[in-house]
């Protein structure tokens, strides 16, 4: 049974409109994670910058000396923050370079989708896409802020590790939940 030629184009319409879909769907993927990665190097980079540790990256190591004087605590404390500080420093490195390999992913799938349509086309999806990525950002910022700030009241009431808070029946009852 001849379908005729009149189908073909059709079929090849179709599979060239969802490769279009998945490179458009990967697109937006690649700029969401390009957009996170930023930020979170810059998020990072001011962390480090005023020398505070966000609670996750934090190093909980507690002294096992039996009666350990404040002094010792203090010095205990500072190295851990430096540790901290050092950690973040590393990861920023290789957030950067994740950066990156993502931005040159990016330009590859440009040029893919580029192949298939018209540049007016291409850039007609990407304003598109931009304002999708201001929503996200807008997310990311609102969360990076909340945690900086939750951060900095820490620092501020000095519940920075563990052996320095007091572990009264209100931080018990933290813990637990």
């Amino acid at each position: 049974m001849d379908e005729g030629p009149s189908t073909q184009p059709s079929r090849s319409n179709l599979k060239v409109e969802v490769k279009l879909q998945t490179l458009y769907e990967k697109m937006e993927k690649l700029h969401r994670r390009e957009l996170s990665k930023w930020w979170e190097v810059e998020s990072l980079q001011r962390y480090i910058e005023v020398e505070r540790v966000p609670r996750g990256l934090r190093i909980y190591t507690v002294p096992t000396y039996e009666d350990p004087d404040p002094e010792m605590l203090e010095e205990w404390a500072e190295n851990s923050k430096q540790s901290s500080l050092n950690m973040m420093r590393i990861l920023t490195k290789y957030a950067m370079k994740d950066r990156s390999r993502t931005l040159e992913e990016m330009e590859k799938v440009r040029l893919e989708i580029l192949s298939l349509v018209t540049q007016e086309t291409l850039d007609e999806y990407m304003k598109n896409l931009e304002k999708k990525l201001c929503k996200f950002e807008e997310e990311i910022t609102a969360k990076k802020q909340r945690k900086f700030i939750r951060d900095f009241r820490d620092y501020q009431a000095g519940r920075i590790l563990t052996f320095q808070r007091k572990y009264d029946h209100m931080y018990n009852e933290e813990v637990m939940n």
